[in-house]
């Protein structure tokens, strides 16, 4: 873009805002590193440098245009403000005006884990775009700048589903101003946000490395045991399976089990919808040598006095629930798992966790529909995400074809 009332000898310039109204130019003029800032207002054409106009050093080309974008917004802010004094007409809702209504009309729907997070949202989208922004000044490309200019400047990039979290954010807050507030149409709704491809990597233990990473689980400790067995038998999510509480586990009575032959132990396990991403709780069985490791932990003084299946603290301690952390809310159990991989003999892969006996699970169970009542995932799901290539199956197939060519 061309800067305004700057000679083309500039090594390098960058202008935002319209000619006239709110343009801002940032530049470099010659070999030395020092940015400078131009604008014009009513009292004229004003230069300085980036240093001297925020008080820090500052050579950096990518946070100048970031200041540039800000002072452009903040002198058209200026503009309207002039105008609709002038004019004597309502001026416009701003950025923090939405997500303030916004936040205190979702809050008593949020979980308190969801609400951090969603302030978290908040917090950077009101730094990056300003508190007085009007909601007509942001448009979905602007959005998607903000992000992409933050993750090159970070040293731990973010991923694109972190990126996308934060963009869905501001999305869905535009998308509530529109639809229950009215205080926005259509053209000014971010429905042009542009979300960041993801192309995630799907990564399962094989069925060996699962069996000897189950026995390894129980030798580090009976939580970590029992924790590997339920995210595998059950199919259930590591959040979903640490949320569990004593209350929500009942021991199959004897009586029943007499009429089934090679079970004789059962226990049903309830997970709580909020903890499994599903609309409804569900149900998993397990049975015999997992069943009764679920008995032998109900029975440890601290699983007892806390209330919870997979409480952190001394097993043969009680301690009393008021002083023990939720543990879906404290995930110092996953440290359990390098050891437990170590142990057996697997390589460690960056990814894989716990999560990766879900993926084992829905790999293994051939029957969906049977895979989706034990785990809570539906069938569709399972299938898209969760299920990996079965080199064994395809080798089966395979030779199983090579017959068929050869019959022909």
């Amino acid at each position: 873009m061309s800067g305004t009332a700057l000679s083309k000898s500039k090594l390098w310039r960058y202008s935002t805002g319209d000619k006239g109204v709110n343009r801002v130019t940032v530049y470099q003029r010659n070999l030395s590193p020092r940015l400078y800032i131009e604008w014009w207002d009513d009292d004229g054409r004003h230069q300085r440098s980036l240093t001297t106009a925020t008080g820090v050093p500052i050579v950096d080309r990518n946070l100048a245009k970031r200041l540039a974008h800000r002072a452009s917004a903040a002198q058209l802010r200026k503009r309207k403000q002039q105008a609709s004094a002038l004019l004597g007409v309502a001026q416009d809702r701003t950025l923090a005006d939405l997500l303030r209504v916004y936040h205190d009309d979702m809050k008593d729907s949020w979980k308190p884990s969801h609400m951090k997070k969603q302030e978290m949202f908040r917090r950077f989208w009101l730094t990056q775009l300003g508190h007085a922004t009007a909601l007509t000044d942001i448009t979905g490309p602007t959005c998607n700048r903000v992000v992409r200019d933050h993750v090159a400047e970070q040293k731990k990039k973010w991923s694109p589903t972190t990126q996308n979290h934060y963009l869905r954010y501001i999305v869905d807050a535009y998308s509530y101003a529109r639809k229950f507030l009215k205080w926005i149409g259509e053209q000014h709704d971010l429905s042009n946000v542009r979300y960041v491809k993801a192309y995630p990597v799907s990564r399962a233990y094989s069925l060996e490395e699962t069996r000897l990473l189950l026995a390894a689980l129980h030798e580090v400790d009976l939580r970590a045991g029992v924790l590997g067995e339920l995210c595998y038998y059950g199919g259930r999510r590591l959040a979903s399976v640490l949320a569990v509480e004593t209350p929500d586990v009942y021991l199959v009575p004897e009586s029943v089990l007499e009429e089934l032959d090679g079970i004789n132990c059962a226990v049903v396990i309830t997970f709580l919808a909020e903890h499994d991403k599903a609309s409804q709780r569900g149900r998993s069985v397990f049975v015999n040598d997992t069943a009764r490791a679920i008995k032998v932990l109900l029975d440890t003084p601290l699983v007892k006095s806390t209330k919870f299946l997979f409480p952190l603290g001394d097993l043969d301690k009680p301690t009393p629930r008021s002083e023990t952390a939720p543990p879906h809310q404290n995930y110092a159990i996953k440290r359990w798992l390098a050891p437990a991989e170590k142990l057996a003999g697997i390589e460690h892969v960056k990814g894989r966790a716990f999560h990766g006996l879900k993926r084992r699970f829905a790999t293994d169970v051939d029957d969906l529909t049977t895979a989706s009542w034990q785990s809570g995932t539906s069938e569709a799901t399972l299938r898209r995400t969760y299920r990996q290539d079965d080199l064994l199956k395809k080798l089966r197939l395979a030779e199983q074809l090579s017959h068929v060519a050869q019959r022909r």
